[in-house]
């Protein structure tokens, strides 16, 4: 059994938790058959007896409640190519004293497990194991911005909004205003880079850009409700860029920007044509192979130019001020903690709502033992930002925020 799940079941009871949908479709019947090796591929199935003996209970979907096979397994196995979610109450509940126990995908024989010995009363079978007891984006709040900030904010309600992509590869857009999600399609782990910073193609709306493995990038025009249509091939050859990243109109011509570093440390403009297409680059910069990571940040201190951040190797955060005419101005040593904590962070525009462009970050497992941890870093309007704070702590199984 897995002691890493074991410890995401107990983490979770003490969890606010978001409500999710499921498909309930009719359980499969149980028959006479001993021994694991009954277990057809593809499905959850459970026994009556211990390791896999007695009578076989199986089924290839979600099962809100169990009937007459409600705590009577024994011995189960997951052998469908998804997590398999046991409660040891009905509708995959585990409120009031309740627990459950997440089989991954393929796991094998898990045998004999005394706390759902004859305890099992629901099975959920799912994409991720966030799944087993939430959805499978993240929680996510804002406040209202004062003023567009031209980025950030994929269903045009004047609010930040969050993407993320879970670990099964689908994208979600995750809405600032009340927490509901739109689901933006399967197959982005694929990507190595998800880009999304203002509009591209000139409709009015925030895109999103995704890099191939192969270099080849394409653009997702937004729709303006959240989601994006079909991507459409720009170019390829876009993995000669270490790091790339949206900073809105940087040149000041009114028409939104790229900014991408090569493995010898230059930093370029690709400057959009608002038509969803680049043209060709400009050197603004080199030594910039000391940082891990640059994000277009917006406006950080208030000269109506988009600015950039960057990480550097020891974990400092640097900012990089543009000076509105496609290049930078000067630069700045803005803090000195250690942002190396941050398998991810991303600049969406305003969350707190005070006019002033903010930071999100996403960390791994901290010294508490939680295994994903959000974080919002507020801008200060002065060019850097104020001290981070914990906006949730259940923000673990996820392959990225954007």
């Amino acid at each position: 059994m897995s002691q890493r799940n074991r410890r995401r079941s107990a983490a979770a009871i003490a969890t606010t938790l978001l409500a999710a949908a499921f498909s309930l479709l009719p359980m499969t019947g149980a028959s006479a058959a001993t021994g694991f090796n009954a277990c057809p591929r593809g499905y959850v199935c459970g026994w009556s007896g211990t390791e896999g003996t007695g009578q076989l209970y199986k089924t290839k979907s979600s099962e809100p409640t169990l009937g007459a096979w409600s705590d009577r397994i024994r011995s189960y196995w997951n052998r469908s190519s998804e997590d398999a979610c046991l409660y040891s109450k009905a509708d995959y509940s585990f409120y009031g004293g309740g627990i459950y126990f997440d089989d991954e995908a393929g796991q094998g024989a898990t045998g004999y497990d005394s706390s759902l010995d004859r305890a099992i009363k629901s099975i959920k079978i799912v994409a991720t194991d966030r799944e087993c007891y939430t959805t499978a984006w993240p929680a996510w709040y804002a406040v209202k911005s004062p003023k567009p900030m031209g980025f950030g904010d994929l269903n045009n309600d004047g609010t930040a909004d969050l993407v993320a992509r879970d670990d099964a590869g689908r994208l979600w857009s995750v809405s600032g205003t009340n927490g509901s999600a739109r689901y933006l399609g399967s197959g982005w782990n694929g990507m190595n880079l998800i880009i999304r910073h203002g509009d591209l193609n000139g409709d009015g709306r925030e895109d999103v850009l995704a890099r191939t493995d192969g270099g080849n990038l394409f653009l997702h025009p937004g729709l303006g409700n959240g989601t994006v249509g079909a991507g459409h091939w720009i170019s390829g050859g876009w993995n000669q860029y270490t790091a790339l990243t949206g900073v809105g109109d940087f040149t000041g011509n009114g028409k939104d920007d790229l900014v991408g570093r090569t493995a010898n440390g230059s930093l370029y403009l690709i400057p959009g044509r608002g038509n969803g297409t680049f043209g060709p680059r400009t050197l603004i910069g080199r030594g910039f192979n000391q940082f891990t990571a640059i994000v277009g940040a917006g406006d950080l201190n208030g000269d109506g130019h988009p600015d950039l951040i960057a990480r550097a190797s020891n974990g400092h955060l640097w900012a990089f001020y543009g000076n509105g005419r496609g290049g930078l101005a000067s630069s700045r040593l803005i803090s000195t903690a250690n942002w190396n904590r941050f398998t991810s962070f991303v600049a969406l525009g305003d969350a707190t709502g005070d006019g002033k462009p903010d930071l999100v970050g996403l960390s791994g497992e901290d010294p508490s033992g939680n295994l994903g941890v959000g974080y919002l870093m507020p801008g200060n309007g002065s060019g850097g930002y104020a001290a981070w704070q914990v906006i949730n702590m259940d923000w673990w199984g996820l392959n990225g925020i954007f």
